[in-house]
């Protein structure tokens, strides 16, 4: 059997694209060093009850009682960890991860290939594989991976159904079943409704049919429900809990409460921000332009053309337009809210892309492929963190104070087993008074070095000048040498031929930030620090204790 051209291109997409996602996945030395994969590990604790009127209680030992995320991937988590006999739920966790990121691939082929054609489908499948997020996402336990998987699926499955002159109640309760897996995973997959929802209403205007309609459309609600309930339990009986840490995080997401891990995002203009720091690095920047593009040339014929000779093209834009108008006017702008997007870029920009013609387009997707590879050369480098914490453990004594920020964390890595004093700055969980810049000031006093482990906190700072006016002047000073600490030592791992800190701080904290180490060498008095600190006329308003 003679295997066509398009297929062997798709078969070495898919297995390249497979390799980059499980290469390294020890990363972090199984440090835990991205914060939200620390939510499962310690929910990981989770098992069957022994007697089975307990599934039913809040205390359930099946009860992860963590709802920042959905239970459904720590399920398959640990279902994979009891089944291999491992005690190693780490690796497991992303190697699941891994496969569901590879396996969209496939979906991103199969999706190009109902919209459009063969050749797209092929280029679709190639900007996907080698989006460096979806690279990234892989190696993270989190629930990205798993949740663009079903996003994907729902959407073949809706765009299918479109074109159907009937539509089998089976085929509804397959869409109800991912949407409820959907939303089992994290509350946002409850929005993925929204596609079968849409494929339903034009294929009743199509064949004008409501009865059919009402009936299609509550299967799927009610089929999406059961499922959702069998899938995450306890987000109903636990629900007091649930509410409470899902109405945290909306407060955070959308900045009535600002965390003092979000506030970096306090000047950023909505829609902007992540069409310029979000998606040009996590998407990839050719793929980001040729996406933009395709977007307004497929959106303006949509509009141009009969919406009911257009029906694919409708569901297929819907759910992308809803999404990025919503997410994109958050207070918080996190790469992983934008994963979502990916599958429909990714098709868009093969459109695009098929429209060269041949040397063009080949020249174009080798540096797609290139963009690719040199974000995954973080991963053939050892993590800057555990970079910095062997130099400190080999150049620096026992004895001395280590300094570190407030809602950071703190270096070295407990890599080996010296103990280190470690002091954390209170920098910015309150705005700036006078006690505050004389705790700062008598730390970095009886500090001996003080260090940077990633851009999250002094960033968020530099960016708050108002909120934190002195504070920022002693970051400045400090990178200027003016507080009479020396940098000893910087640890970075662009992966880009330049630097990616202008990026957003998501993307590059967890796997590669820069570290940097201050050493104390002029050991400044505290009185000389703050008065440092509160030079170069800052308002004396704000001295006064708040």
């Amino acid at each position: 059997m003679k295997i066509s051209k398009e297929n062997l291109v798709l078969v070495a997409i898919l297995l390249l694209g497979c390799t980059l996602r499980i290469y390294n996945s020890a990363w972090d030395l199984g440090h835990y060093l991205h914060p939200d994969e620390r939510l499962y590990v310690t929910a990981s604790n989770i098992e069957v009850p022994a007697d089975s009127t307990n599934f039913f209680s809040t205390e359930s030992t099946l009860n992860p009682k963590m709802f920042f995320y959905g239970p459904l991937p720590l399920y398959l988590y640990k279902s994979s960890e009891v089944l291999l006999g491992s005690t190693n739920f780490l690796f497991h966790s992303r190697m699941i991860s891994a496969l569901f990121s590879s396996l969209t691939i496939i979906m991103i082929y199969i999706l190009g290939k109902v919209l459009f054609n063969k050749r797209v489908a092929v280029l679709a499948a190639l900007v996907f594989a080698f989006a460096p997020s979806s690279i990234q996402y892989a190696h993270f336990n989190t629930t990205e991976s798993i949740l663009t998987y079903i996003l994907a699926a729902i959407l073949i499955y809706s765009l299918k159904i479109v074109n159907q002159r009937e539509i089998k109640g089976v085929s509804i309760v397959y869409l109800g079943f991912l949407v409820g897996a959907s939303y089992a995973t994290k509350i946002t997959g409850l929005t993925f409704g929204l596609i079968p929802a849409v494929s339903l209403v034009l294929w009743s205007i199509k064949n004008k049919s409501m009865g059919k309609f009402v009936r299609n459309i509550f299967l799927l609600g009610l089929s999406s429900a059961i499922t959702g309930v069998i899938l995450a339990p306890y987000q109903l009986i636990a629900f007091t809990t649930f509410y409470e840490q899902q109405r945290y995080m909306q407060g955070v997401i959308l900045g009535s409460y600002k965390a003092p891990f979000v506030i970096i995002y306090e000047q950023s203009v909505p829609y902007i921000y992540s069409l310029l720091r979000v998606f040009p690095f996590a998407f990839g920047f050719l793929s980001t332009v040729l996406a933009g593009v395709g977007a307004v040339i497929l959106v303006n014929g949509i509009v141009q053309k009969n919406f009911r000779k257009n029906g694919a093209m409708l569901v297929f834009f819907i759910f992308p337009l809803f999404y990025f108008i919503w997410i994109g006017q958050w207070y918080v702008k996190f790469v992983r809210y934008y994963i979502l997007l990916f599958p429909f870029l990714a098709v868009i920009a093969g459109y695009i892309l098929a429209k060269f013609s041949k040397y063009p387009r080949v020249i174009i997707s080798l540096l797609i492929i290139i963009n690719g590879l040199l974000f995954t050369r973080i991963y053939t480098t050892e993590n800057t963190r555990i970079q910095a914490s062997r130099w400190i453990y080999e150049n620096i004594s026992e004895d001395k104070v280590l300094l570190a920020e407030h809602w950071d964390d703190p270096l070295p890595i407990p890599l080996y087993p010296h103990q280190y004093q470690i002091q954390q700055l209170e920098v910015y969980n309150q705005p700036d008074s006078e006690l505050k810049i004389q705790a700062l000031a008598s730390g970095l006093a009886g500090g001996d070095y003080f260090i940077l482990s990633s851009r999250r906190v002094y960033y968020s700072i530099l960016q708050n000048r108002s909120i934190y006016p002195y504070t920022s002047n002693m970051y400045d000073k400090l990178f200027s040498g003016d507080l009479g600490y020396g940098l000893a030592k910087k640890f970075t791992n662009y992966p880009f031929i330049f630097s990616d800190d202008v990026a957003d701080e998501s993307f590059q904290s967890y796997d590669h930030p820069p570290v940097y180490i201050f050493q104390n060498v002029e050991h400044l008095s505290a009185n000389k620090l703050q008065s440092l600190i509160f030079a170069d006329n800052v308002s004396d308003a704000l001295k006064k204790p708040q």
